[in-house]
């Protein structure tokens, strides 16, 4: 008899334990089980204190009146716990009549009632996860949760081997997809990068461009305002003589057009400039002008080839004579120092295509004050007297 309380005891351990866990995964069926549990531990505490009163030889039920035994020995010999789960003992012959005596009293002794159990309830008990794959459970008693799930139409998760292998490709496919799509989108970029490097290289080349065609027109604009303001005083000297000699000019209009005429001292804008070609063109228009001011810039250009060839003729002998002093002092350095660079210069200026009257005026000075500077030094008052009578 004590052997038989043993096994009761384990009974209502191990459902109450295992029920407990499996409740916390069922939403449908906890009431029942909940309900049952009650009932069976009732039923245990009803009949415990006449256990003693109703030994009897449970390894020969024919000798026995199963009637008269109560539900709790029913169930302990109706029942066996396996995996931790209470279940009919069908595979031992002597439970039978009491598995039949307890279900024809409608005890279910702790065991589980499939019908009873929710879709989910039912698929925790029938698959297990291994390696992240969830698959079914073949194991012992839970083969008869499978079949309850095959026969509810439950896939409970469990996916075929063609299941898996479909979607391995799938897998595969959107991994491909995806690294054809990053490696386009790195195209993509590296496309729009190369055509952003390129439209800067031409909006670079393209401001150059404009750059030099400003700085072109500048040095055009500056050139033709240069020769213009250069010859605008002498200008102005000729109509204001034309204007004592000529009974045709329109007097009103022209002093309009003069006191209105650009400084050539001063920088000029694009007005100052339309200004004075105004005026120019008025003067043009005016009878006689034309002439009497070819006669007078032929006579300033005699003028002006006079002068020039009298400047060079004096940088000439300024030449020479500075060579000379190279050569009397030659070796002595701090003069050589002084006298070579103003050789140079005047030979440089001499070699010029484009002449300056201003240009050669400064050489001319700067040597001549050079000169007069050494021979004052020197004592040499015959030099002095010869060179600038020379001069």
């Amino acid at each position: 008899m004590f052997y038989k309380l043993l096994i009761i005891f384990s009974i209502i351990f191990n459902f109450e334990e295992s029920f407990s866990n499996e409740i916390n995964n069922c939403t449908t069926c906890g009431n029942i089980i909940n309900k049952e549990i009650n009932s069976f531990n009732q039923l245990f505490k009803k009949n415990n204190s006449n256990r003693n009163q109703n030994q009897i030889n449970s390894n020969d039920p024919q000798n026995d009146n199963i009637s008269n035994l109560n539900n709790i020995e029913i169930c302990s010999n109706a029942t066996v716990v396996l995996n931790g789960e209470t279940v009919w003992d069908y595979n031992y012959k002597v439970a039978i009549p009491y598995i039949k005596e307890a279900k024809e009293r409608g005890l279910s002794c702790g065991t589980i009632q499939l019908g009873t159990l929710s879709d989910n309830r039912i698929c925790s008990k029938a698959t297990v996860t291994l390696n992240n794959l969830r698959t079914w459970d073949e194991s012992g008693v839970f083969r008869k949760y499978i079949q309850e799930a095959n026969r509810r139409g439950l896939s409970c998760g469990v996916k075929s081997l063609q299941e898996i292998e479909n979607e391995r490709k799938l897998a595969e496919e959107r991994a491909r997809k995806k690294k054809i799509a990053a490696q386009k989108e790195i195209k993509k970029q590296l496309t729009k990068e190369k055509a952003r490097k390129l439209a800067e290289e031409k909006a670079r080349k393209l401001a150059e461009a404009k750059a030099k065609i400003r700085k072109k027109k500048l040095e055009e604009w500056n050139n033709k305002v240069s020769i213009i303001k250069k010859d605008a005083d002498f200008l102005y000297k000729n109509i204001k003589e034309f204007v004592q000699v000529s009974e045709e000019i329109d007097i009103v209009k022209l002093t309009d057009l003069f006191d209105k005429r650009p400084d050539p001292n001063k920088n000029w804008n694009k007005d100052d400039l339309k200004l004075y070609e105004t005026l120019m063109t008025f003067m043009n228009a005016t009878p006689g002008f034309k002439e009497f001011f070819k006669k007078k810039e032929l006579s300033r250009e005699q003028k002006r080839l006079a002068l020039k060839l009298k400047s060079t003729d004096q940088l000439e002998k300024q030449v020479t004579e500075l060579k000379r002093l190279l050569k009397s002092n030659f070796g002595n350095d701090k003069l050589v120092k002084d006298i070579q660079p103003k050789i140079k210069s005047i030979q440089k200026f001499l070699e010029k295509e484009n002449y300056n009257q201003i240009e050669a005026d400064d050489l001319i000075k700067t040597s001549s004050n050079f000169l007069k500077q050494y021979y004052q030094k020197k004592k040499l008052l015959d030099g002095i007297n010869t060179y600038f009578a020379e001069k």
